[in-house]
């Protein structure tokens, strides 16, 4: 059946979010390839290690949180969510989280993207959001392919989290992934 799924041609849509490179957007020889190629950092010992993590996140997070006391839940749990993503997947603590996460929010009014977008609709203006993401996208981007690239430079930055996974992985001829091919992962 896997020769009749076009997951790619589905998928389509999401080329202008996820790449061309996306594991999602391809299909045939190319996709049993760059699966083949993620597998070791999607392992089941690895995923063990990353809910171990996660696990470990969650714990500390929770344990801040007041009890018996209300608060606002919604920023808690973006602050959890953006933890969650950068540690065990990118492998980013402290001043690179900080970036990430000021990159994230709006400057000046600390806006969600569907609060951004539907004030956006309520004012026939949803190009300003789509606008406001690719800024934000774009120095995501610049970011993400600066710590591909200082991490090949310095393969002791490599830890275990999926990016250095991703760096650390060859197929059967030696070839290592392509940083378009991390960037559109991950």
């Amino acid at each position: 059946y896997a020769e009749q799924l076009d997951a790619g041609v589905g998928n389509a849509p999401l080329r202008a979010l996820l790449g061309d490179h996306s594991l999602l957007t391809m299909d045939g020889d190319d996709h049993r390839h760059h699966r083949r190629m993620l597998m070791p950092a999607f392992h089941g010992k690895r995923i063990a290690l990353y809910a171990s993590q996660i696990q470990a996140i969650c714990d500390t997070a929770a344990a801040k949180w007041p009890v018996g006391k209300p608060f606002e839940v919604f920023p808690a749990l973006q602050d959890l969510t953006l933890t969650v993503i950068l540690e065990p997947v990118f492998g980013f603590q402290d001043e690179m989280r900080m970036l990430i996460g000021n990159l994230l929010h709006h400057s000046n009014v600390s806006l969600s993207f569907f609060e951004r977008f539907e004030d956006d609709a309520a004012n026939a203006a949803p190009d300003a959001t789509l606008e406001w993401m690719r800024q934000r996208s774009s120095r995501l981007d610049a970011l993400l392919y600066q710590e591909i690239e200082q991490r090949r430079a310095f393969p002791s930055l490599l830890g275990e989290d999926v990016l250095s996974m991703m760096l650390r992985t060859t197929d059967d001829e030696g070839n290592a992934l392509e940083s378009v091919e991390i960037h559109d992962e991950l």
